[in-house]
Formats: C-alpha cells, sequence, structure tokens
C-alpha cells in the first residue's frame, strides 16, 4: 500500500512539472494526410523524440535540414521512417525528406509541450481516393476524375493526382509514365505550351487553366477543371 501511494506521489509531481513520464505518451500515430507540395509543420517536444513513418511503399533515400547541429535525426532499421530528436534550443528549421517516389518539405518546430504526438504516419489521401475511384471504375469506361478534374483520353497518360489550389497547378504521374509535353488548352481548342517545373514529384504550374492537354508522338488526354459526373 506504502509503495502504491508512493508510486502516485510520484506520478502527481511529474504531471505537475510538466514534464509526464514517457509511459504516458500515447502510443497511437496521428495520421497525417499529406497532398500538395509545401512545407508540413511538425512539432517535436524537447523532451521526447519524434517518430516520422512513411505510407506504404515508400523508403527514405536522403533528407537534409539546415540547421544539422540543433537535430539528431536517423533513419530507422527498415528505411520506412526517421526519427527526430531536439539536441539544443533554436527557431525552426527546414527539413527536405526525398524518398523512392517524392520529396517532401518539412517545418520543425521545438515545443516545450510535452502532449504533442511522437508518432507520425504520412498517409496520401489523394492516392487512396484515387485508388479507390479506380477500383469502382468499369474497365471500358474511358472517363475519370480526379479533385475535380475529369480525364479523358488515353489512360496511359493520365496522372494520378491533378489539383489545384486557385493559383498553381499541381500534376503527379506515376513512376512508370514517362513525362508528356503539357499543353493548355483554350475554349476553340487551341494549344499552347505552359510553363511548368517539377517540385519534387509534381509538375507544377503558376496558374490554373480549365483544359490541360497531355502528349507523347501521337498519344494524348486530357484534364478538364470542375469535372462533372459523366452520364449514365
Amino acid at each position: 500500500m506504502i509503495r502504491v501511494r508512493l508510486a502516485l506521489v510520484v506520478l502527481a509531481i511529474l504531471l505537475d512539472a510538466g514534464q509526464p513520464p514517457e509511459l504516458l505518451a500515447t502510443p497511437d500515430p496521428v495520421v497525417l494526410h499529406w497532398s500538395l507540395p509545401g512545407p508540413t509543420r511538425l512539432e517535436i517536444s524537447v523532451d521526447k523524440e519524434l517518430a516520422l513513418i512513411l505510407p506504404t511503399g515508400e523508403r527514405v533515400e536522403r533528407f537534409n535540414v539546415d540547421t544539422p547541429g540543433n537535430w539528431q535525426i536517423t533513419v530507422n532499421d527498415t528505411a520506412k521512417g526517421l526519427v527526430i530528436r531536439v539536441l539544443r534550443l533554436a527557431p525552426d528549421a527546414a527539413m527536405t525528406l526525398t524518398t523512392n517516389v517524392r520529396t517532401y518539405n518539412f517545418i520543425l518546430a521545438m515545443t516545450p509541450d510535452a502532449r504533442v504526438p511522437n508518432v507520425v504516419r504520412l498517409a496520401d489521401q489523394q492516392r487512396q481516393d484515387d485508388g479507390k475511384r479506380s477500383r469502382k471504375s468499369k474497365d471500358g469506361d474511358q472517363n475519370g476524375a480526379i479533385s475535380g478534374w475529369k480525364l479523358i483520353g488515353n489512360r496511359e497518360l493520365w496522372p494520378s493526382i491533378v489539383r489545384d489550389d486557385g493559383a498553381k497547378t499541381f500534376i503527379e504521374w506515376p513512376n512508370d509514365v514517362p513525362l508528356p509535353a503539357v499543353f493548355a488548352l483554350d475554349r476553340l481548342g487551341r494549344e499552347e505550351m505552359v510553363n511548368g517545373y517539377m517540385r519534387g514529384s509534381f509538375f507544377t504550374i503558376d496558374r490554373v487553366y480549365d483544359r490541360l492537354m497531355f502528349r507523347i508522338d501521337k498519344t494524348s488526354a486530357e484534364a478538364q477543371r470542375k469535372a462533372t459526373r459523366p452520364r449514365k
């Protein structure tokens, strides 16, 4: 009985001091749905390490942080994630993580709050949604939709992700699809070469068009913004 009371007293002292023991940390990972390129903020407690777990099928190839002396970052044994620990108090840092699939951009932020998650699992919600739509589509159906975009034409050139934020357009193709030439189409169907660039695994266009054409030789496909449901 005396030992139980003593343990409760020690636990109360730890809680009052704002330093909960590791056993109080929530073991369940927080799922972070990644979509568009751009820095994602990760808060790391100064008293705990953060385990960052990649989506299924991805492996760490390399990473870089702009202030390496303030952080201890290691690749886990299976190369399926990183373990991040604070070494010394410092301002936020930028970290780039490249996998066999894409490049992630993060802002690492130190916090004295020990209640922040210590396990974060990355999940590509867009790929999950697109996969569900793909499985539901019929083999002979030549129409599809991704996040408000309608895809028509040759399926071999269909991107896996097409998104825009109202100012920029982000397009990603599967690894086994060569990057096609990308054109914008006006209302008369006339083609205009777009000014795009690669940012991580995304082909990024600094504006939003209503219609985009993808072409390799004589093979082509088209993405139309504000997709409507196919007629039955």
